[in-house]
């Protein structure tokens, strides 16, 4: 797929389910009811179809039930039935402990898989001692394998709390004896089981008395304190009364081993991150539970890269990279560690294995250089004592996984250097002494575990996704049951009976850190067990690509197909309810009042052929693939017929691919699928881009009526209004014949007031076809209003800016409307460290004032002369305060200032007299508020929200009248805000900024407010300024991470409030990134033909000396 492609789904899914609902509420095409147990559900024959095979069989032609109104569903739940309708429908199941049971049956019944598969998944997200036994049960009653070994091995590993649930009380005979007969029941005594099964025949002695022999024979009689059984022979008599009870006493029947176990865990590395070592011993039942820990010898604490196995219940530590040939035996019977003879040869992250007696150790790295591989192989004889060599391995590895089976050590995969890993598979046999070849693994994998049981080895752990089983007679290997999500990669593994404990591990990621989980493996049932918690479920999520999946097998096969459209010779045969369940206009058009819901062929005019079958595609399969050629066909076709999700699409595929070729086509377009967010986002590309897009293909191409509506815009981004002019030519040109007759028009809105005199003489003289234009002279001194917007410039200034915004912005921005840098240039000394200062644009020039750094101070920025000169001082030194110019009037309102090392709320407002050159009182604000939003309309300032206390943020609206002198309340904000902009554009007040998630219009007349456009990029700490109807967002910070400190941006997003369409990507990132700074709009800057540099300064008063800022600095 190219980058002018795009493949859509997952939006369809979510809109599909909601109408599929509403035509089954309506009762839209349902064609059958379905009964059970009293219950009748009104359906649709197709999604039930879709949901099942059983319904699909049923429904075929063959069966009888396909032409009945009412079908009876027997030995199903009718509550479970009315839920599996639903989750038909809706994708949504609401799973519980009171209705699993019946759910289960009922969707393992109709073959409704998802939802077993949702069961089964929660039965064992909820297993515990008193669900375990019913759950195995009913696994092994719907057949799910795997489920019923997850439940098996619970009640076995719990049984001491499982015989004392009312559940396990209420087992059939035949249940119990499989119960208490398994070889892996974990009962701490035999006696305990003896008093289970008592106490299961006593809950109903006078049915269950009669069992009493035969769960006795499943009891280990030998196992029993001989003192307990004669003892129980006295004083029970039920036990006493047992048929050839003596006999069953004495019986030597093979006792349970597997509870004998414990699990010893130690060495490694512990912590988050696994960067201490473990300097512990962990004894473990075979539950996990914790037994005892003990301290490793000093010599054993860091031993990383060390190996281990068990020889006749002692366990054998060799090796590691701290005491590399050093070996050392652990007697579990006494808990005592002793030092072995040392290895001939020092060695880690080598291997370990036990076979017929004797200890091997195997490979490695000796740790001389970097990742020095070994091949060598020694064997620990206990005659002497001492270790001897063995044949060496045929290829040198490390981290490799290691076992016996067969009576041969198996070595599979490793590591063969510092970045390669091996698939090999090594065999030795000892008889011969020799190593050999066989086949490889599946992939090359490293740092596994390996694990005999019966005759098969099992290969865990790494970064393997599953459990590989191999097969030492047969050669081959088999992929088993899948890791469940959890980390085993350096985790290690052990056996117990059937089962394959793997423990600890960690993820593999940038700070891969270690994990407690235990896993275990069941052999038997192929079943790989986590702990799991939770007590409901809705079932969602795995419905919608199997929904998809069996819509479209449907179609394919014509199941139920009811309907062909046409369109430009295509046939498409479909489903009627599909149909409808994707767009309004098929749903009105199937409903019985129109005379398509009768015809078999239905005629779809005004659509392209291949748009259509690609929307039907669309509604089987939830995806589409739209591209720059198909796109326009697609959106009007969706368009037209209302598939709304497509045409919402086919906007946003626009949008991405919006360029100078383009953004004609694209406004056209939006144009007439009434796209205005579109439209708009097209439009101001086009404008802002003329240059470039004037010389296009496209631009040629133009229909008269729209290139007039383009040329006529005042917000065209001409340099020259020369361009406009020369554009219109080349359009003119293109097709004289056709086109003439529209030049007048078209000159109309060109502003020849703003060309060159000398320009356009010439052009008279030497283009006849200009000259010859209808009243051409008149045209050529029309007064008309010139092109404003682009004679405009945004300056940025103040600030804080570095990644986190810790740095203070010491220079000013000039910038085009696209955002170009055009100059920039150190601030005034005194004016580099000013936050918390406000700023205003009066008469073309700004003013700034306040801050925590210079509290009072005031500056003046003439633009025209590119120069920052001092104003007389605030009467009240302030910051976080805010200003507006109204009526040629600067206003500084409120903020806070600092008194005795405390920071207090001002609700003064000051106001710049031209006349006296000083700042005069004005009345105080209603409430004293710092960091709000400021603008002026309809001849009033208005203040938005802002901090009214340490911690408070208030929703209050404050309004000022200059001819009253007086400041009301207005309509409150919706909520609290702080830290906003506010821009006026004509007589509406846009609120941006702030923690506010959408484009916030005030409107002063009926003091109410209106949500626009929501916001593109983060914006908090923001600066906000207009240009023409657009208003420019620079800069702010993130405060959607989840960081401390929070990082500072360079983003220009840009409000159109023509479309309401926020645009961000058009324009350039600010030069640097910036916070709390100052974006205001000025009068393009023309620099004066000669530059001059300007001297030194020096402010004798203050002591402060001026460096050559670039801009002339008047004291």
């Amino acid at each position: 797929m190219d980058d002018h492609s795009r493949v859509i789904g997952d939006r369809h899914t979510a809109r599909f389910y909601k109408r599929l609902q509403e035509l089954r509420s309506e009762g839209h095409l349902v064609d059958v009811t379905l009964c059970a147990e009293g219950k009748e559900i009104p359906c649709h024959r197709f999604v039930l179809s879709i949901c099942t095979d059983y319904f699909r069989a049923m429904f075929s032609g063959s069966h009888s039930e396909s032409k009945k109104d009412k079908v009876e569903i027997g030995g199903v739940n009718g509550e479970a039935l009315e839920m599996l309708v639903d989750y038909a429908y809706t994708s949504k199941l609401h799973i519980t402990m009171d209705n699993i049971q019946p759910l289960f049956e009922a969707a393992n019944m109709l073959q409704v898989e998802p939802v077993e598969s949702q069961c089964e998944e929660f039965l064992k997200e909820h297993l515990c001692a008193e669900t375990c036994l019913g759950t195995w049960a009913l696994a092994d009653k719907v057949l799910r394998r795997h489920l019923s070994g997850l439940a098996r091995s619970f009640a076995l590993k719990n049984f001491e709390g499982v015989c004392r649930t009312e559940e396990f009380l209420q087992l059939p005979v035949d249940f119990l004896v499989t119960y208490i007969s398994d070889n892996g029941l974990h009962a701490k005594k035999e006696e305990h089981v003896m008093e289970a099964v008592m106490s299961w025949v006593k809950h109903n002695l006078d049915e269950r008395q009669e069992h009493l022999k035969l769960l006795m024979e499943s009891v280990r009689f030998t196992c029993m304190d001989q003192d307990y059984l004669q003892n129980l022979m006295q004083t029970d008599k039920v036990f006493a009364g047992i048929p050839d009870i003596e006999f069953l006493i004495k019986d030597e029947s093979i006792p349970r081993q597997i509870f004998k176990e414990e699990i010893l865990v130690f060495g490694g590395d512990t912590g988050l991150f696994g960067i201490r070592s473990n300097h512990y011993m962990y004894r473990l039942d075979l539950q996990c539970n914790y037994v005892s820990s003990s301290s490793l010898p000093q010599s054993l604490q860091k031993t990383a890269g060390s190996a281990a196995c068990v020889v006749k219940n002692d366990v054998i530590v060799t090796g590691g990279n701290l005491t590399m040939s050093k070996a050392f035996r652990y007697k579990p019977s006494v808990e005592t560690w002793t030092r072995m003879a040392p290895l001939k040869t020092g060695r880690y992250f080598h291997g370990m294995a036990t076979l017929n007696g004797r200890v091997y150790v195997i490979g490695g790295s000796d740790g001389v250089e970097d990742l020095k591989l070994l091949s060598s192989v020694e064997m620990y004889t206990r005659k002497t004592k001492s270790w001897k060599k063995r044949a060496d391995l045929k290829l040198a590895v490390c981290n490799f996984g290691i076992a016996t089976c067969c009576d041969k050590v198996y070595v599979f995969g490793g590591r063969t250097g510092l970045e390669k890993t091996t698939a090999a598979l090594q065999c030795y046999d000892p008889t011969q002494n020799v190593w050999t070849f066989a086949t490889p693994l599946p992939k090359a994998v490293r740092s596994i575990s390996a694990c005999t049981v019966g005759s098969r080895i099992y290969l865990v752990g790494g970064l393997l996704d599953c459990v590989l089983c191999y097969n030492p007679q047969e050669d081959c290997y088999v992929e088993l049951a899948n890791n469940q999500g959890c980390c085993w990669e350096h985790s290690s593994a052990t056996v117990c009976g059937s089962e394959i404990y793997i423990t600890g591990g960690r993820r593999s990621c940038l700070y891969m850190s270690s994990q407690p989980t235990v896993q275990c493996y069941d052999v038997t049932s192929d079943t790989l067990i986590v702990a799991m918690d939770g007590s409901s479920k809705a079932a969602e999520g795995h419905h919608a690509p199997w929904f998809y999946k069996r819509l479209q097998e449907l179609r394919s096969q014509g199941h139920l197909v009811d309907v062909i459209l046409c369109a430009e010779g295509k046939e498409l045969p479909c489903h009627r309810f599909v149909l409808s369940i994707c767009t309004d206009y098929f749903r009105a058009m199937f409903s019985g009042s129109h005379s398509e819901s009768k015809k078999d062929k239905v005629e779809i005019g005004g659509v392209n052929g291949e748009a259509l079958e690609m929307l039907v595609d669309y509604a089987y399969t939830s995806k589409l693939h739209i591209t720059i050629d198909n796109v326009q066909p697609l959106f009007e076709a969706a368009n037209m017929l209302q598939v709304e999700p497509v045409e919402s699409q086919c906007d946003e595929f626009l949008k991405e691919h919006l360029c100078v070729e383009t953004c004609l086509g694209t406004w056209a377009l939006a144009e007439k699928m009434s796209r205005r967010h579109l439209s708009g986002f097209a439009r101001s590309f086009a404008l802002k881009n003329f240059e470039e897009v004037c010389r296009t293909e496209e631009f040629l191409q133009l229909p008269v009526d729209f290139l007039v509506t383009y040329i006529s815009e005042n917000g065209l981004h001409a340099e020259k209004e020369e361009h406009v002019l020369e554009a219109v030519m080349r359009w003119v040109k293109y097709n004289l014949e056709e086109r003439q007759e529209h030049l007048r028009l078209l000159t109309e809105f060109t502003c020849f007031t703003c060309m060159d005199q000398d320009y356009l003489q010439n052009l008279m003289q030497t283009d006849k076809l200009f000259a010859g234009i209808p009243d051409i002279d008149f045209l050529l001194v029309d007064e008309s209003i010139p092109r404003q917007i682009f004679k405009e410039e945004i300056l940025v200034f103040g600030g804080d800016t570095g990644y986190y915004g810790n740095e203070t912005n010491r220079h000013m921005y000039r910038l085009d409307l696209h955002c170009d840098c055009i100059t920039n240039a150190p601030l005034p000394r005194l004016l580099q460290k000013t936050a918390g200062s406000a700023a205003c644009v009066v008469k073309d020039d700004v003013i700034v004032t306040g801050g925590n750094m210079s509290e009072s101070k005031a500056w003046r920025y003439r633009t025209s002369l590119n120069s920052w000169t001092r104003m007389s001082p605030l009467k009240r030194g302030r910051y976080g305060h805010g200003m507006a110019a109204l009526n040629g009037r600067a206003y500084v309102v409120g903020g806070r200032s600092v008194c005795a090392r405390k920071s207090k709320l001002l609700s003064s407002v000051e106001m710049y007299s031209r006349k006296t050159k000083v700042w005069k009182q004005r009345a105080d604000l209603k409430l004293a508020v710092s960091n709000f939003g400021i603008a002026t309309c309809c001849e009033r300032v208005y203040v938005f929200g802002g901090t009214s206390g340490i911690t408070t943020i208030t929703n209050a609206l404050q309004c000022y009248d200059p001819t009253q002198n007086v400041w009301t309340f207005g309509e409150p904000l919706p909520r609290p805000i702080g830290g906003i902009s506010a821009c006026t554009v004509d007589s509406r007040i846009y609120l941006i900024g702030g923690l506010l998630d959408c484009v916030l219009c005030y409107n002063p007349q009926e003091d109410c407010y209106v949500e626009l456009a929501s916001k593109q990029a983060p914006w908090n700490y923001s600066s906000a300024t207009v240009c023409g109807s657009e208003i420019y967002i620079t800069g702010g910070r993130n405060t959607s991470l989840p960081c401390i400190v929070l990082p500072c941006l360079a983003t220009v997003q840009c409000y159109d409030v023509s479309s309401d369409t926020m645009i961000v990507g058009q324009l350039k990132d600010l030069p640097v990134p910036l916070r709390s700074h100052h974006t205001v709009t000025i009068p393009k800057y023309i620099a004066p033909p000669i530059h001059t540099v300007p001297p030194v300064m020096h402010e004798q008063d203050m002591e402060l000396h001026w460096a050559d800022t670039g801009a002339n600095v008047e004291i």
